[in-house]
């Protein structure tokens, strides 16, 4: 008891630790979108003359009212969410949490609001094709690996960007994959993921046990990065290795190949983890073997991925298709 009595702080010092202590549990993404939304909260009330903090229902609800012409709805609802939170990391009353804001923000997902646009999930077909137009430069070997590796262990693209070369544990069986912190793990718990070897026709292992033989061989610093930006658009064999690479370069490389191989819909990083998750699902995966795989808290969250990639299986007008169908 002694110990806790002798830092000698104030109670608005130890108020402030606490309110650093509860942005930890934020990632350093999450709170640089949050700050973004926060200023420009702050920009509209300084401009309307009226308070950003602590900002009441009567000021929330015009703020509303006015980016509810401006911006789609999943974009309000993630300025809202960086609003409050930053409310309630102060220790002030969350001004949405009005009955009237409440209304208001009803009012603009009924008249506003639509289901968020999807990625189309790359099927191991897809997968295959894309690997197939990945050149033979350093660029190439680097982009096959992300492919491979983001759709064997359903990765987010933050995920991939955030692997180190000692992430990587090559086995004789395969690789074991260490994601040491997600965005739905902040604590850092981690998960492993197994990779099998392949047979001769296809292995999801060999791209990046060769991306990182090259990587290393080019490599002058010490940066353990698995992806890495890279000089000369990749084009040079001996290409210049550059920083760690970005989540939106990902997405990038996955809409690239996508269009090289011709296949229909809109692709995105996001594409790999829905197209694992899919395509484990139609051929008959367990849930929990699927949610291991990709680390969702729950299975409310994974089930939308299950429920997408059964639509055909699931149908009942296969009954009617079925050969042995007599009418």
């Amino acid at each position: 008891m002694d110990k806790l009595l002798s830092t000698h702080q104030t109670i608005g010092e130890l108020i402030t630790v606490a309110g650093d202590i509860a942005s930890d549990s934020l990632s350093d993404a999450t709170k640089k979108a949050y700050l973004s939304d926060w200023r420009a909260f702050r920009e509209w009330c300084l401009y309307h003359e009226r308070n950003a903090y602590p900002a009441d229902p009567i000021t929330v609800s015009a703020w509303l009212a006015d980016i509810g012409q401006r911006y789609r709805y999943s974009s309000i609802r993630r300025a809202v969410a960086s609003v409050s939170k930053m409310h309630v990391l102060q220790g002030a009353i969350d001004p949405f949490a009005n009955d009237g804001v409440r209304s208001v923000l009803a009012g603009l997902r009924r008249r506003i609001g639509r289901a968020p646009d999807k990625s189309t999930p790359l099927t191991f077909d897809g997968l295959r094709l894309c690997c197939d137009r990945a050149p033979l430069t350093v660029a190439g070997l680097r982009d096959r690996a992300i492919l491979c590796l983001g759709w064997s262990c359903a990765l987010r693209r933050s995920e991939l960007c955030a692997l180190n070369v000692e992430d990587i544990d090559f086995q004789n069986d395969g690789a074991i994959v260490s994601i040491t912190r997600s965005k739905t793990d902040q604590s850092g718990r981690g998960r492993k993921i197994a990779i099998p070897r392949g047979q001769r026709k296809w292995c999801f292992v060999r791209p990046i046990e060769v991306w990182i033989e090259r990587m290393t061989a080019l490599q002058q610093d010490d940066d353990t990065a698995l992806f890495r930006c890279l000089g000369s658009s990749g084009r040079l064999i001996f290409s210049p290795i550059g920083p760690r690479l970005t989540p939106q370069s990902v997405s990038s490389i996955v809409a690239k190949y996508a269009q090289l191989a011709s296949l229909p819909g809109h692709f995105t990083a996001h594409s790999l983890r829905r197209g694992f998750a899919t395509e484990a699902s139609r051929r008959g995966v367990p849930e929990s073997a699927i949610q291991r795989t990709t680390g969702h808290r729950s299975r409310d969250s994974l089930q939308e991925y299950i429920d997408d990639g059964r639509l055909f299986v699931d149908s009942p007008l296969l009954l009617f298709l079925a050969k042995s169908f007599v009418c």
